[in-house]
């Protein structure tokens, strides 16, 4: 019996247009009186989301930064930052390299240097909490940062990603979009915070249900025995999950849990 599902946002649950399922209020409903918990599971910082799912928010669990915070009924049940002089040294080498824009994730905020218009469109489009600075680099020690986000003019995975070599082993270095990398703290990913819910509630992996689309997501699927990548998922994820469902934009997630969950 199912009683956890944990969903990826961008990709997955939303459509391309960043729109919720129709049913999506339906669901949930149905899951709050089954007693199964929803969690949304994002990349993006926890106003962003929240601002979304506010009318949700004594229904869900909320895991932001790429599982760095976990947020229930308002109050933080999980925070996992970033050592500070790591956390420097990356934004350093990120600042020397062309065609990079760096976001800090703090607790209380996410900040970056100004830049073109696409940068800052790109980030408020997920940073609601952002400000800009003077220097990333030096700020970066004001506030205990969950994640450096990157955004690449190229694409992430074969530019960014490269770069950061020397951290693949004592940093969380994870691809989460074409053009975007995330940097968390090691072991830091959407599982590890899955895995703190699971403990909280006495889940068992066989009891939970993931959705996703991109490798940020891939620890998800360790977690939870019922995996599940979108049909316009990154194909090494796919390679990862258990199932397959259709495309964000034909509404797989609410598909699936009608079939799987309800028998419908």
């Amino acid at each position: 019996m199912i009683k956890f599902i944990a969903c990826d946002l961008d990709g997955t649950l939303l459509n391309e247009k960043k729109e919720l399922p129709h049913d999506f209020d339906e669901i949930i409903e149905k899951l709050h009186q089954h007693g199964i918990k929803f969690a949304v599971s994002s990349g993006r910082q926890y106003e962003t989301v929240f601002t979304q799912f506010e009318k949700y928010k004594d229904s869900l669990t909320f895991i932001v930064e790429n599982g760095a915070m976990v947020y229930e009924n308002g109050k933080r049940i999980l925070c996992d930052p970033l050592d500070k002089s790591q956390a420097k040294e990356i934004l350093s080498i990120l600042k020397n390299e062309p065609g990079l824009y760096s976001i800090a994730c703090g607790v209380h905020g996410a900040f970056g240097e100004a830049e073109n218009e696409t940068h800052i469109q790109n980030v408020i489009m997920y940073y609601l909490n952002y400000r800009t600075v003077d220097d990333v680099v030096e700020r970066s020690v004001d506030d205990d940062l969950l994640k450096i986000a990157v955004y690449d003019d190229e694409t992430s995975e074969k530019h960014c990603y490269p770069l950061l070599k020397d951290y693949y082993d004592t940093a969380n270095v994870l691809v989460s979009g074409e053009h975007w990398l995330d940097i968390m703290k090691k072991g830091v990913t959407k599982g590890s915070a899955i895995e703190h819910v699971q403990k909280i509630y006495g889940y068992k992996p066989e009891e939970c249900m993931a959705f996703g689309d991109f490798m940020n997501d891939a620890d998800m699927m360790r977690v939870c025995a019922e995996s599940y990548a979108v049909e316009n998922a990154h194909p090494d994820l796919k390679a990862l999950c258990k199932y397959v469902c259709e495309s964000n934009d034909n509404e797989g997630v609410t598909k699936t849990i009608r079939k799987i969950v309800f028998g419908e």
